[in-house]
């Protein structure tokens, strides 16, 4: 079975704010923490991040249908 995820683009060797929105990426790779020592969250909610990575979970399934679909017309 294909995991699927994030696409391989060099953008996420080094996220910045917006990369970890667009992705849905761990807050804690851009933030600073607190006194305290919480990092405080890049998203409103925790449904909004979920969100975004339920999209690119299906970005990437589509797409890989899309192969499947081409491979099988190519051989008839």
């Amino acid at each position: 079975m294909k995991p699927y995820g994030l696409p391989r683009v060099l953008d996420l060797i080094y996220p910045d704010l917006a990369d970890i929105a667009r992705f849905g990426l761990k807050s804690s790779k851009s933030r600073m923490a607190k006194k305290s020592g919480d990092i405080p969250n890049s998203f409103r909610s925790p449904t909004a991040k979920s969100a975004v990575r339920r999209y690119w979970k299906r970005a990437e399934r589509n797409l890989a249908r899309k192969n499947i679909r081409e491979r099988v017309y190519d051989y008839e």
